[in-house]
């Protein structure tokens, strides 16, 4: 009875050994796969200056962004400031898609009229690039653009422009958003 309860000893000994092993061989082959990604450009570096403080528009409005889960993602919030207190308008959330390589977003509203975005998000020098899809009853029918083009540290122009039917865009609506602390 003491042999076999050695022998189990021994072997469960010789089992975490093998799967120390196969950890530690696992981890040698995928070093330079991990290095190689470590060192590829972060898709989400570009939106990393949002986070921080409040972007207000006017007196009126603002948003506030903030990392999700480990940097992958980005949560956006936009508040309406009433008498009772600032008020949440819309929800978006910002990731990589793989798949497509792009930056993608979703998100839904009230009060303004627009149930839920879609957005795919480039860069093009200081300023991102929102190519959208707005549903709900006030949705524009076409291409939506938003561009946010920083001026600044603190301040990037906003604008949201129809797409025109021969290919060019027409601005509808622009503002200055001004980064201050958090309500």
């Amino acid at each position: 009875m003491f042999g076999s309860r050695l022998t189990g000893a021994r072997k469960a000994t010789a089992a975490a050994r093998r799967s120390l092993l196969l950890l530690a061989a696992l981890s040698f082959l995928s070093s330079p796969l991990l290095a190689q990604s470590a060192g590829d450009a972060d898709p989400m570096q570009p939106l990393e200056r949002l986070v921080g403080g409040a972007w207000y528009l006017g007196e009126d409005s603002y948003q506030t962004f903030r990392w999700g889960l480990g940097r992958l993602s980005m949560v956006a919030e936009m508040f309406v400031v009433t008498p009772a207190g600032p008020q949440a308008v819309s929800e978006m959330m910002f990731a990589y898609h793989p798949g497509e390589r792009v930056v993608k977003g979703w998100g839904v509203a009230r009060q303004m009229g627009i149930d839920f975005f879609e957005y795919d998000i480039t860069v093009d020098g200081e300023t991102l690039v929102f190519d959208l899809k707005a549903f709900g009853p006030a949705a524009e029918e076409g291409p939506l653009r938003e561009t946010w083009t920083f001026t600044d540290a603190d301040h990037y122009e906003w604008s949201l422009l129809s797409g025109a039917g021969d290919g060019s865009w027409e601005r509808t609506m622009s503002g200055t958003f001004e980064r201050r602390q958090t309500p």
